[in-house]
Parts: structure tokens; C-alpha cells; sequence
């Protein structure tokens, strides 16, 4: 069974809607946030003379108000409420305005001596980097905190925590119609408005999600190891800088997965279940795939052993229960190649092999017992007798009328075994000889005996190409 994915692999995803936009919770409302600069009303006391650095004065009254929009293309500031001491102070609202006169952001708010220390009500007139368009948010000393609601230009939303950025905040990030990842949810912990540490991602279609009456957007599916690609899928764990890491379970209708990931890949040890197929794998995973030492189990089948890039490859022990075989040895891309051992347990054709595969067969040199007593000690090419070998028949087999024999040339060692020797061509006797050395030795001289030889190594570099005799 092959878990190599169609596309890159398990594919990493940091531009993927998993990296959330990051919210810029830290730069928007910490000292550098934009918010605005209030004009004040009626007041009897005269403006401040000297403006501290990083106030701004309202253009409509003079009023002072702490600079929270920090932005070149600001120019001026309006402030609707009341001077206090020369400073913006009550309830009001800060507009801002760029070099043309035109808005770009209002403030809802109330001013304390200039700064922010209650709820806001922020709107943005024009197109800025974070895309925001509405915000009511708890402020203390200039600074974004407590609780949050911000809605972006493209319908994302985000509700929660809006803290110190540096410390984790929880909430919950929902991606809006205007969003290619429409109907995608993360609910969680941010640090600096990225995910970092626990949380939930849900996305796509899934069936018990629909029955719930959860409306989810629809993905296009195209490969069940491929984390974008899901129908629909929901991880729950670890993140770190917006990647999956640590500790984390992916659901999805065509795969699972729990257990260790990095970077956002599956790194590390873990399960994962495909359910269409009934297949468990369970051990070690690099960059997404089985990697390492691992166990792979289905209806039919067990494997144990060394895998790369999804692949069986190196040694392993591979169990095929409807036939009751079994096979320990060296493993290629998923398929049987090298020095092994297949054994049978039954009387259908063969008890055991040991010696060369190739493509997932006998091929090469080995030994070869048969379920009727049969022995073949020689070559191989694709599960046939090719090239030399000492085939030993007891007399029951040796009966079938099924078996190509060639009474010619073997002989009877005794009353109940036949033995032929020399070299076979698609498991026929062809002619005597001694040893493969001697099988080379006698075609120099004979045209038709060389043929035989060449055929056969064609038609094993035929196989070794196509692994088929065909």
C-alpha cells in the first residue's frame, strides 16, 4: 500500500487560511495602534501650549489627543467632544483624515485627558494593511485590552481576547463570504495575532458537521493525504507560528490522524486511519509520510517493518492472512526485492522460498518448495523456473498431467523421485548440464542450446525494465 501523496507532500501550508492573517492586535492598539484624534467642544480653559511628542492637536479646537493612528498618510484630526485642560476628554468622537480631507478612520469613544481607557467603536473609511473595517474593543493607557470584536473588508471576524499580544489571548477567528476559506473556523489561543497553542480548526464539509446544522464551505477533494483537499476536516491541538506543532488530531472523512507534528506536517510519531481502505498505520512519520519504523494494518494484510516516503522499503515482515503466507525480508518501493523468505501454510502451491524477489517476486537465485514436494534449487525469472536448476519431483507430482516434464533428459534417482537437472526455459527442461558454469560451456559449441541462454537473459533484463515476462 503506497501513502505517497499526489502533490508536493503531506504539503505545507503557510499560506494556507490555517496562517490566519495575522491580526496585528499588537500594532494596532499597543503604541503604535491607528485609532484617531479628537476635536473638543465649548470649553473655558485655554489649549495646552507646548504639545507633548506623542499627542496630536484636534485641527476644530485644538484638543490634544494621544497619536494612536501612527500612519504617513495622516494629516489632521477632529475631535466632537469636550477640552479638559486642553486635552480631549468625555465622550466624543476622533476622525481622521488623510492630505485630501477624506476620513480614514472614526473613533467611538471616551477620552480620558487625551488617552483611551474605555470601550471603543473604531470604523475605517479607506483600504489599510490589516484590512480591518469595524472594531469595539476595551482600551486602558492607549492600549488594546480585555475583549474584542473585529470585523475585516473581507467578512473574517474575529471575537476574544485582545491583550497584551506577547501573552496568549483566546478566541475565535471565522472566515467571512469575501474569503476563498468562507465558513472556516479556528478557535484557540493567538500570541501576536497568529495561533500559538491550543486550539480548534474546522473547515469543509463533514457529514456529522451538516447533520448538526453547521454550515461549512464546500473544498474540492482530490487526495486523502492532502490537508487542503479535504471534503472536510477539523484538527484539534498544538500550533506554534500558525503551523500545527505538537501534539495534535485530524479528522476528516478519508483520513485521520493523532500524534506528533512539526512545522505544520505530521513529524514525529502517530496513527493514522484511512477509513475507505480499513487501514491503520501506526509508528514514526517525517514530513508527512510514513518514515521509519512502522506497522500498517488491514482486513487483509499486516506489514512491520521500514518504510520511506509512505513506501515499505528496507526490511520488514509482511503477513497476507486470506492466504496464510508470510514474508520477512528486504522491501524496494513498496514491493519485495532482495534476500527473503515467503512461507504458506496450506497445500494450494507452495510451502516456502527463500532467496531473490524482485517486483514483488520470486526472481533471482533460491530455493523453492512446493505443496506437493516438489524442489526446485536454482534460477528464477517472475515465479518460473528460467536458467539453471536441480528440480527434485516425488511420483505423485510427478503424475499431474498439468506439469511440463521432459522425460527425455531426467531420470529417476529412485522408484518414487525423478530429478531434472539443467537449464530451463519457462519452467521446461531444455537441456543437460552440470552447473550454470557448464550450461555456458556446452551452448558455445551448439547454436541451439546458446539461444536458449541469450532468450532467457533477454527476458530477464525484460523483467528487471517492465517486471513482466509478457
Amino acid at each position: 500500500m503506497h501513502f505517497a501523496k499526489t502533490k508536493q507532500d503531506f504539503h505545507t501550508m503557510p499560506n494556507h487560511p490555517l496562517t490566519v492573517k495575522p491580526l496585528a492586535l499588537a500594532t494596532l492598539f499597543l503604541a503604535s495602534l491607528p485609532i484617531s484624534a479628537f476635536a473638543c467642544g465649548v470649553t473655558d480653559k485655554p489649549p495646552v501650549k507646548k504639545i507633548p511628542s506623542n499627542y496630536i492637536a484636534a485641527s476644530n479646537n485644538q484638543c490634544l489627543i494621544y497619536k494612536f493612528l501612527q500612519d504617513d498618510a495622516v494629516k489632521s484630526v477632529t475631535w466632537t467632544g469636550e477640552c479638559k485642560d486642553g486635552y480631549a476628554s468625555g465622550h466624543g468622537i476622533a476622525t481622521w483624515f488623510d492630505g485630501e480631507n477624506k476620513p480614514i478612520l472614526r473613533v467611538d469613544t471616551e477620552l480620558d485627558h487625551g488617552d483611551m481607557n474605555k470601550k471603543a467603536i473604531m470604523d475605517w473609511e479607506q483600504e489599510n494593511g490589516c484590512e480591518y473595517k469595524h472594531m469595539e474593543t476595551d482600551m486602558r493607557d492607549n492600549k488594546q485590552r480585555g475583549h474584542a470584536v473585529i470585523e475585516f473588508t473581507d467578512g473574517n471576524k474575529y471575537v476574544g481576547e485582545s491583550n497584551d499580544p506577547n501573552v496568549p489571548n483566546k478566541g475565535v477567528f471565522t472566515w467571512g463570504k469575501g474569503s476563498q476559506w468562507s465558513g472556516d473556523r479556528y478557535e484557540g489561543q493567538f500570541l501576536n495575532g497568529i495561533r500559538d497553542g491550543y486550539g480548534v480548526y474546522t473547515s469543509g464539509i463533514y457529514t456529522d458537521w451538516v447533520n448538526q446544522g453547521i454550515d461549512f464551505k464546500t473544498a474540492k477533494f482530490n487526495n486523502p493525504t492532502d490537508f487542503d483537499d479535504y471534503e472536510g476536516f477539523r484538527y484539534e491541538g498544538q500550533w506554534k507560528a500558525g503551523n500545527k506543532d505538537g501534539k495534535g488530531k485530524f479528522y476528516s472523512k478519508d483520513f485521520n490522524y493523532e500524534g506528533d507534528w512539526v512545522d505544520d506536517q505530521k513529524n514525529g510519531n502517530g496513527v493514522g486511519y484511512w477509513p475507505g481502505k480499513k487501514a491503520t498505520y501506526e509508528g514514526q512519520w517525517k514530513n508527512d509520510q510514513p518514515n521509519g519504523k512502522g506497522k500498517l494494518t488491514t482486513e487483509e494484510l499486516r506489514y512491520e517493518g521500514d518504510f520511506i516516503d509512505g513506501n515499505r522499503h528496507g526490511h520488514g515482515v509482511y503477513y497476507l492472512y486470506k492466504e496464510n503466507s508470510k514474508y520477512e525480508g528486504e522491501w524496494k518501493d513498496d514491493q519485495t526485492n532482495g534476500k527473503g523468505m515467503l512461507t504458506r501454510n496450506d497445500d494450494k502451491w507452495y510451502q516456502w522460498y527463500q532467496g531473490d524477489f524482485q517486483h514483488s517476486k520470486i526472481s533471482g537465485k533460491g530455493e523453492l518448495h512446493l505443496a506437493s514436494g516438489t524442489v526446485a534449487v536454482g534460477s528464477f525469472i517472475g515465479g518460473y523456473v528460467w536458467g539453471f536448476n536441480t528440480v527434485t519431483v516425488p511420483k505423485p507430482a510427478y503424475d499431474n498431467p498439468k506439469a511440463k516434464r521432459t522425460p527425455s533428459l531426467g531420470k529417476w534417482v529412485d522408484p518414487n523421485t525423478y530429478v531434472e537437472q539443467g537449464w530451463f526455459f519457462n519452467d521446461k527442461l531444455v537441456f543437460n548440464c552440470k552447473s550454470e558454469q557448464d550450461c555456458y560451456k556446452i551452448a558455445k559449441t551448439d547454436p541451439v542450446k546458446n539461444k536458449f541462454i541469450k532468450d532467457t537473459e533477454k527476458k530477464r533484463e525484460y523483467f528487471e525494465l517492465n517486471s513482466t515476462l509478457d
